[in-house]
């Protein structure tokens, strides 16, 4: 009967012994989104990198211009840049997959996120002037890779 007990209390020992070192290990908490800034003025954007890593991706939009602004994100599936898909217009939806966007009214911001996969990636605001020209015809767009 000892012999069950001795064994027993070794196997309670080792339990107890891995469940302390699990609690004493640090806790990773899951990463958040990377977070970038785009600011929208007339007529550009400005504060968006050329390169990013894949994984989840918080575009937060002020928009610091006079107009209202879009943030339109497109992942590039051609070999086009964005300028000729900007000149293709409705016909460049073969050469483009839609990824998201966001709208700002002057003097307000506007979050988009968005999971981010290898490839290049174009965006540009096509809210028109009243003349019926997309800001991005006026050179609010760019482009950025995804590593």
């Amino acid at each position: 009967m000892k012999k069950w007990t001795v064994l027993g209390l070794a196997v309670f020992l080792g339990a107890c012994s891995q469940q302390a070192s699990r609690r004493t290990e640090p806790q990773q908490e899951p990463a958040g989104p990377q977070e970038v800034t785009v600011k929208a003025v007339e007529f550009e954007f400005q504060g968006v990198p050329t390169t990013f890593e894949a994984g989840r991706t918080s575009f937060l939009l002020e928009n610091d211009g006079k107009k209202p602004h879009e943030f339109g994100l497109v992942r590039i599936t051609g070999d086009q840049s964005v300028e000729e898909l900007i000149e293709l217009r409705q016909r460049a939806d073969e050469f483009i997959e839609d990824v998201g966007s966001a709208f700002a009214r002057p003097g307000t911001s506007r979050r988009v996120t968005v999971e981010l996969t290898a490839g290049r990636y174009g965006y540009a605001c096509f809210v028109t002037t009243n003349q019926g020209e997309p800001h991005a015809v006026l050179g609010m767009f760019g482009e950025f890779t995804v590593a």
